[in-house]
């Protein structure tokens, strides 16, 4: 009878749904500078994370209409794959004026409230990377990108 009543508070701690917690991060860029694409390199995640959380930090932004459009993409990367990058959300609203967005893509992750910018329920491949691209006329651009993995 104990085993069972044990068994069954287990299961049911198991099924309670807990926000995800913050793991290990580092910058992505170091900053965000010029007016075209940034590509930034490939990133590993260790193989129990599944979601990162990316922090946009604009301090910069003129031009004409300049905008930067974030991108969390993951790489083809298995033995015999194609190397291709995969957007893995659903495109994210540009960026048009200085402030922090921060980006969450993490598996079955609710809808973006407080301080996030905008969620995609996915899981993050093994290889990732951020990319930024330039719309509009950026006659300067300023700034940080981090990230911190979501076991």
């Amino acid at each position: 009878m104990r085993t069972a009543l044990l068994a069954l508070v287990l299961l049911a701690a198991a099924a309670v749904p807990r926000a995800p917690a913050q793991g290990p991060g580092g910058a992505v860029y170091i900053s965000i500078t010029g007016t075209a694409t940034i590509a930034g390199s490939d990133l590993k995640k260790p193989g129990d994370f599944r979601g990162v959380m990316v922090v946009v930090n604009v301090t910069t932004l003129t031009g004409t209409t300049p905008t930067i459009t974030p991108v969390i993409q993951g790489k083809d990367d298995a033995q015999g794959a194609s190397g291709n990058y995969i957007q893995v959300h659903a495109s994210f609203t540009a960026i048009s004026a200085a402030g922090t967005f921060v980006y969450m893509v993490y598996p079955a992750i609710g809808a973006a409230a407080g301080g996030i910018t905008a969620t995609s329920p996915l899981a993050v491949p093994n290889t990732w990377r951020v990319v930024l691209t330039y719309g509009g006329t950026v006659t300067a651009s300023a700034g940080t990108v981090t990230y911190y993995l979501i076991p």
